[in-house]
């Protein structure tokens, strides 16, 4: 649902599965309510002029998201990288705060405060789709990570008809310059500073 004109995000009784969109207020007032923002097991993301408040993740969806930081393991180990699964990304062009799924990022990357690195200093940020979060991850979430010069844009989409990845790299203006899609049964090439190769049948695998 959306909510006109809210100035404030804490909604009683909202159900767990729910998923809420505030507009029509300014980019301040949205940022204020963005920092203010208390619901428990929810998150919050500003995006394109709107909040967008979704529930904590299932426990599928968490499967998922610990199967490719265990793909990362071994590289961010050895090039003393980090792996995030609980940190903002910002966008100083359109003042955008997503929160993926999972960020991997070298130790010197940016912050923009200490809750939100940089998007340009990021290696690659990852998205898990869910039923709920299905129109943000699939349409918005790429042009934010573009505009904010994130390299790599890993989508993964398990509710697709067919459980599908697609990488997005190259990021210029609104838009990735090149989208990469494997199927579930499939193998994905990451490339440098990866160069590794995801096996999609153990990342959806039960």
């Amino acid at each position: 649902m959306v909510m006109a004109m809210e100035r404030h995000l804490r909604v009683p009784g909202l159900p767990v599965d729910a998923r809420v969109e505030v507009t029509g207020i300014t980019i301040e007032e949205l940022e204020r309510a963005y920092e203010e923002f208390d619901q428990p097991d929810h998150t919050v993301e500003l995006i394109n002029g709107r909040l967008i408040v979704s529930p904590t993740a299932s426990r599928r969806h968490g499967r998922l998201t610990e199967r490719l930081g265990d793909v990362f393991f071994e590289i961010k180990r050895r090039n003393g990288w980090e792996v995030h699964t609980n940190l903002g990304v910002y966008c100083a062009v359109t003042r955008d705060r997503m929160v993926p799924d999972l960020m991997v990022l070298p130790r010197e990357a940016p912050d923009h405060d200490t809750s939100h690195a940089v998007g340009h200093g990021a290696l690659l940020v990852a998205e898990v789709v869910s039923p709920g979060s299905a129109a943000a991850d699939r349409d918005l979430k790429p042009r934010a990570y573009a505009q904010a010069g994130v390299p790599m844009f890993l989508l993964i989409d398990p509710v697709a008809d067919k459980p599908v990845v697609t990488l997005m790299t190259e990021p210029g203006g609104t838009r990735y310059g090149t989208l990469t899609v494997a199927t579930q049964s499939e193998t994905l090439r990451l490339p440098e500073p990866f160069d590794l190769t995801l096996d999609l049948a153990e990342l959806f695998g039960d």
